[in-house]
């Protein structure tokens, strides 16, 4: 928006892409209500010194644009302020010779009427800037009415719509923007001038604007304004809320619009809960799918009438219709406990169970066990013992049974250990069960499960103390390779709290955490050894196999699991420095998102892992291995870990060979 460079490239959007040490261009390209952003074809200003790290990029008074550049080999933060080199900053300017030429000017010494004037001017600095100083002004004196009146025709005259949008700006932050000036105005032709007729309007609380709030909605045939308007309902009266989303919620024309009904969606949840009836009766109105299933489950989620009329909804409705909203019903009641069970339900609940349509007998199970159907919980158990039981089945018994502690359970999961399709499935249920046979025969199987299932073990022997000392005697006996027990399940038996578990943990398998110093030391060294290899030498397959024993079950390489850690594309792009840095020190920088979570059950088992969901009645927390949803009466105590959900000592159980290999194939992300 400035005046200096082509006109080609008027309007178009330049962004700072930092690890590639470039400036994108892209174009912003109508879309019903809003805009995609695509690339302009042609990318500009690629610098090749690695440690050009724009940050910040505006145009100035003179048209051309001026660039801050970080400077420096670190890519990302480090609270270790002493790593930083903070004299290399730099700035520069890119401009368009033909056309440059430098500008100084001083609007704090403009009069009213030059500021108003500067509301025309092609660089958007000077409007802005104009317009800010106006504002400035008009928070200690009144604006010259000479200036306030060239703004107002400005709003309302002017032939380019752009202009008209800028006088409502500057009359806005000037205080001056009256009920006389939004009146016409929200009669424009254009659709931008009367979007920011309601923002504004809303803003300045103008009794103009929120009374004509509903016939906008009703009547106004921009998909534009019709955004505006869902972001309204957010921040206007509760009565006037309903009347702008039932409006917009009953157009045909809704869900053509990418991000519409998601806009809508976010005013219209608060307002479910205020009055759930009157939602459900605009859910069974609106045209949008959307609108419509989102009101329900979110009805279904946080009002126990809601549940029983959804039930009711169910039980009179086609086979179709039935499991489209036992799926929704299912979502609002996943992994939560002790919820009431709605009366429509337990009439039809046997016959879903039986139900030939298994996308219906599945969903309908899944919602019985988050209702505590003891029946069911008999019924999965029966299904179990079935030798004719197909194994999909089987894994859907024992994922409703999840949701029962009952020590029954026990020995029918036990009994189908020797199934290697279940495996994965039992074992991380077993730990909720205090019950000397787990440990036994985990620790008799362990050697022998493949390496995903025997993560699983491990995390369920390293939850209990006792179950603890036993991995540490198999340890202890050499029946349990010491490189078995990495960094995190000694981080978790550590986490138990009990001290001669921690003495003992610290001479079987070594020292948990070093001195600042020997991590930068470590770090050092291990950069340094890498650099110095022959990494043609080296083979990158088998970095990918130590990456999968330490690192897949939270790094995912395709699909990558974000909520439990950080994407690792573009890694090596930042450095082997960085690298090893988060490697071994990745305590480092913790992500509020990835700090542990260390919850003890009233039972005296320790879980670690991440909160996915939390619920009223519930958490469900994403483990190493599994996601486990407890009951918060189970619950006896909860902290925050100081660290990282990644451990330190990661690599102790590799060899040097070996780190360098996963460093190379970190290198190739």
């Amino acid at each position: 928006l400035g005046d200096n460079w082509p006109t080609s490239f008027r309007n178009h959007l330049f962004t700072h892409n930092l690890h590639g040490h470039q400036i994108n261009h892209q174009i912003n390209v109508r879309d019903q209500g809003g805009f995609n952003s695509q690339h302009a074809g042609q990318d500009m200003l690629f610098c090749a010194d690695r440690q050009y790290i724009g940050v910040d990029l505006q145009y100035g008074p003179d048209g051309a644009v001026y660039i801050s550049d970080w400077y420096d080999p670190r890519h990302c933060h480090n609270p270790d302020t002493e790593q930083w080199d903070r004299g290399n900053g730099r700035m520069y300017r890119m401009k368009y010779d033909a056309t440059w030429k430098p500008v100084h000017v001083d609007y704090t010494a403009a009069t009213d009427d030059a500021l108003a004037d500067a509301q025309l001017h092609a660089n958007d600095w000077h409007v802005r800037t104009a317009r800010r100083v106006l504002g400035e002004r008009a928070a200690s004196r009144a604006i010259a009415e000479s200036a306030v009146a060239k703004l107002r025709d400005l709003a309302l005259k002017h032939a380019d719509p752009a202009r008209r949008v800028r006088g409502l700006w500057a009359l806005h932050a000037s205080g001056q923007l009256k009920d006389s000036v939004l009146k016409p105005a929200m009669a424009d032709q254009n659709e931008f001038v009367r979007a920011w007729v309601i923002q504004l309007g809303i803003e300045d609380q103008s009794a103009v604007v929120l009374s004509s709030l509903v016939n906008f909605a009703r009547n106004d045939g921009s998909l534009l304004v019709c955004r505006y308007l869902a972001s309204a309902v957010q921040r206007v009266p509760s009565k006037t809320a309903w009347e702008i989303a039932e409006s917009l919620a009953r157009r045909t024309d809704l869900e053509s619009d990418r991000d519409l009904p998601s806009l809508l969606w976010l005013g219209l949840a608060p307002l479910v809960v205020e009055d759930t009836n009157r939602a459900i009766t605009l859910a069974k109105v609106t045209p949008s799918a959307a609108i419509r299933d989102n009101i329900l489950w979110y009805a279904a989620k946080t009002s126990e009438e809601a549940r029983q009329t959804i039930a009711q909804e169910i039980q009179g409705s086609s086979a179709e219709t039935q499991l489209h909203l036992l799926r929704l019903l299912e979502l609002a009641v996943r992994g939560r406990r002790g919820l009431a069970v709605p009366s429509a339900w337990s009439e039809m609940a046997v016959s879903l169970y039986d139900s030939e349509d298994s996308g219906i007998r599945s969903t309908a199970e899944s919602i019985g066990a988050a209702f505590g159907d003891t029946a069911l919980y008999a019924r999965m158990r029966t299904r179990l013992q079935d030798p004719n039981t197909k194994i999909p089945a089987k894994r859907q018994a024992i994922q409703v049974l999840s949701a029962d502690a009952a020590l029954e359970n026990l020995s029918v999961l036990m009994a189908q250990l020797d199934t290697p399709q279940l495996v994965g499935d039992i074992i991380p249920q077993l730990g909720r069960y205090d019950d000397a046979a787990v440990p036994q025969t985990l620790l008799k199987r362990l050697v022998a499960l493949p390496e995903a299932e025997k993560a699983r073990a491990l995390e369920v022997l390293c939850s209990r103390v006792a179950w603890a000392n036993m991995t540490l005697d198999q340890i202890a006996s050499g029946a349990l390779p010491k490189n078995q027990l990495t960094a995190f399940y000694a981080r978790q038996m550590a986490s138990l709290g009990d001290a001669a578990l921690k003495e003992r943990l610290q001479k079987e398998w070594g020292t948990l955490g070093q001195s600042t110093e020997e991590v930068r030391k470590e770090i050092l060294q291990l950069a340094g050894a890498y650099k110095a290899a022959p990494l043609w030498a080296y083979d990158g397959n088998n970095g990918a196999a130590h990456f999968k024993k330490l690192c897949a079950q939270c790094h995912l390489p395709n699909q990558q699991n974000e909520a439990i850690a950080p994407k690792l594309a573009g890694t090596g792009a930042k450095g082997v420095e960085y690298v090893v840095e988060n490697v071994l020190n990745p305590n480092a920088v913790i992500g509020r998102d990835y700090q542990a979570r260390i919850i003890v059950t009233t039972q005296g088992r320790v879980i670690t892992g991440l909160v996915e969901k939390e619920s009223d009645t519930s958490l469900t927390i994403r483990t190493l291995n599994s996601t486990e949803t407890v009951a918060k009466d189970e619950i006896e105590e909860t902290s925050v870990s100081t660290n990282s959900f990644m451990p330190e000592g990661l690599l102790k159980t590799l060899n040097d060979r070996e780190k360098i290999e996963l460093l190379k194939y970190l290198m190739a992300q």
